[in-house]
């Protein structure tokens, strides 16, 4: 079914979060962006929410739990860039915490499963950081990608895990244990391929990585399932 239509323009990210679906409206880059709520039981319940700070520019929206209570937003489009966290237990986003910086150029947010924790793929520093949601605050924990990570996804199950890209790499760690690199797999079908800017998805179980991989000089994409049970010289696009 159609979700806010008419109601939105220019609709970015998409994210749940308290039992409802989150996304943004307003043109992107023109100080016009808001916080949107849908409540896909009455799809025509659109509430807009104003913004704070630099969301205004552009919004980005973390991937979390459905059961989350908690949505995290950062100011896509800018950097370095800014997060901040709200409560939406009551469907109001109640900001919580934030603004917070010292975060590079985000590309992404994701949450862990337990929602206690989030990681970071962004421009700075090299490498995937992993941060508290309580207080935005980095607790340590650092994945060794390498140089300008642009998709993080996160699962559940096998323990949890945490699947990221560089370039036409993907790279899966035991989340929380940035030694346990656990899979890595080269998408390498054409010399200028490259997995996309949020490009990952993981399904709950752990067990598949789903990558939208491109050319750099056309418009052609690859959708890839990836099956992490399987050794990656067998894994087929």
């Amino acid at each position: 079914g159609e979700y806010g239509a008419g109601a939105l323009v220019q609709p970015g990210p998409l994210a749940m979060a308290g039992g409802k679906l989150w996304t943004s409206t307003g043109k992107c880059g023109a100080l016009e962006t808001k916080l949107v709520s849908i409540d896909r039981s009455a799809p025509h319940a659109v509430h807009v929410f104003d913004v704070p700070g630099r969301l205004a520019f552009c919004i980005g929206l973390a991937n979390a739990s459905n059961h989350t209570n908690e949505l995290l937003a950062w100011d896509a489009g800018e950097g370095p860039s800014v997060v901040y966290r709200f409560d939406v237990t009551t469907g109001i986003p109640l900001l919580m915490k934030g603004p917070a910086g010292g975060f590079g150029l985000v590309e992404q947010l994701a949450v862990t499963p337990d929602g206690t924790r989030f990681v970071s793929a962004s421009g700075y520093p090299y490498q995937v950081d992993e941060f508290n949601m309580s207080d935005l605050a980095p607790n340590g924990i650092a994945y060794p990608t390498g140089a300008y990570p642009n998709a993080a996804a996160v699962a559940g199950g096998r323990g949890g895990l945490l699947a990221t890209s560089i370039g036409v790499a993907v790279h899966v760690f035991t989340l929380g244990k940035p030694d346990e690199r656990v899979y890595t797999h080269c998408l390498c079908a054409g010399s200028y391929d490259r997995i996309k800017a949020r490009g990952l998805a993981m399904s709950a179980d752990g067990r598949l990585v789903f990558a939208v991989s491109g050319s750099l000089v056309s418009d052609t994409s690859v959708f890839t399932v990836l099956d992490l049970t399987i050794p990656p010289s067998s894994s087929a696009r």
